[in-house]
């Protein structure tokens, strides 16, 4: 049920991308295998926030994967729209390569240079460096029109500009020739855009139809990653939100007929996610805890997709330690079984975000994953989120 997961920080627009160290936490709690995906940003953050102990220790978790992407996806803007010419491509520095980047966060931490080249040592040793081209399957012409639709920018916009009144018709097309790159017809007013996001997630950060491309293509490569590594996969609640509408679109009506969806409830969970972001509770703890679990969350994974279950193991898992003592809190699981899902998604995010029966054949892997046969668990915790989802 519960066997590998993987969570990476997406090139998502300032205020809905942040690195999410609690969905870490909940992961190597309840998941055989939990691959987390740092890019310069997130590497950084992720020393600062656990400290270089408890980073190397991560990296060596035998519960644990972690891989580096040293480039960064982006669409090159010319003011609102992307730069002529241009399609997706892939931006990197000197400065962002592993064997640079590494020791320098070590040395910002430390503070003694010795020290922090001994100790980014032994977390190279454990690293895997990858590119997001990896996980692009398909030409630019094929990823757009796989990812972009009405329907996906008005989800997006209701994340990144809540107060935005959407154009009715509205109008965001989309083409690509190698030649000219990019073509956009569209009536979204991107400065309002911007006003609003700013007004909202009090940033100064600007808004473009490049931003909101990039958002949008982020969930193909979300699906080519959990294809790369044949795991489910837990996502910020834009990306949620996208991927289930990229699914949906992307299934096949023989896995439609295919696939059944199960709603598991863990009604006693504890507000461990929470607890890890707040800085309540040191990522060691959290370490402690997925070694005391081990023994009951590789049984878990073995099992059928039953709420009593995940309960029990839960209950058992965290008896008479520091998450027995949290807050309660609701988490669901809405469980893609059948054989039309060569992949599952764990999605993580604010309550609503995962429902509905558009999850019901998430195959977007299918011909790219052989042979697999797992369920999806598409993760929520539920919360109300500043938006006001229900």
């Amino acid at each position: 049920m519960f066997e590998r997961t993987c969570i990476r920080q997406p090139n998502d627009i300032t205020g809905l991308g942040q690195f999410d160290l609690g969905a870490v936490a909940e992961s190597l709690l309840f998941y055989g295998t939990t691959t987390v995906v740092l890019n310069p940003g997130s590497l950084k953050e992720l020393l600062t926030r656990i400290g270089t102990d408890a980073a190397i220790r991560l990296a060596r978790h035998d519960s644990a994967r972690v891989i580096y992407e040293a480039n960064m996806t982006t669409i090159p803007n010319a003011g609102p729209l992307p730069a002529p010419g241009w399609g997706i491509s892939t931006a990197s520095t000197p400065a962002w390569r592993a064997d640079r980047l590494v020791p320098e966060a070590f040395h910002e931490v430390i503070g003694r240079r010795g020290a922090a080249r001994r100790a980014s040592s032994k977390f190279l040793d454990e690293l895997e460096i990858v590119s997001p081209e990896q996980f692009r399957p398909g030409s630019d012409e094929e990823i757009i029109r796989e990812a972009v639709s009405d329907e996906a920018v008005r989800e997006a916009l209701c994340f990144v500009a809540p107060g935005y009144r959407i154009p009715h018709p509205l109008r965001f097309e989309v083409s690509y020739d190698e030649s000219a790159g990019f073509v956009i017809d569209s009536n979204l007013d991107c400065a309002a855009i911007t006003a609003d996001h700013q007004r909202f997630y009090k940033t100064a950060h600007e808004v473009t139809v490049s931003h909101l491309l990039l958002a949008l293509i982020g969930v193909v490569e979300d699906g080519g990653l959990a294809t790369y590594l044949g795991s489910d996969i837990t996502l910020s609640p834009l990306r949620a939100a996208l991927m289930k509408l990229w699914g949906r679109e992307n299934s096949s009506s023989t896995s439609q007929a295919a696939a059944s969806l199960q709603a598991l409830a863990l009604g006693d969970s504890r507000a461990i996610s929470e607890a890890v972001n707040a800085g309540h509770v040191p990522f060691v703890e959290v370490l402690d805890l997925a070694e005391h679990a081990k023994q009951f969350r590789h049984w878990l994974a073995e099992q059928q997709p039953d709420s009593d279950l995940a309960a029990a193991y839960f209950r058992e898992a965290t008896r008479d330690t520091w998450a027995d003592r949290l807050p309660t809190a609701i988490a669901r699981w809405l469980v893609v079984t059948g054989i039309g899902t060569a992949a599952g998604l764990a999605v993580a995010g604010p309550i609503g975000v995962a429902a509905g029966p558009a999850i019901g054949a998430v195959d977007f892997v299918a011909g790219r994953v052989q042979g697999r046969r797992t369920p999806g668990q598409f993760l929520q915790r539920e919360v109300r989120d500043a938006l006001g989802h229900k």
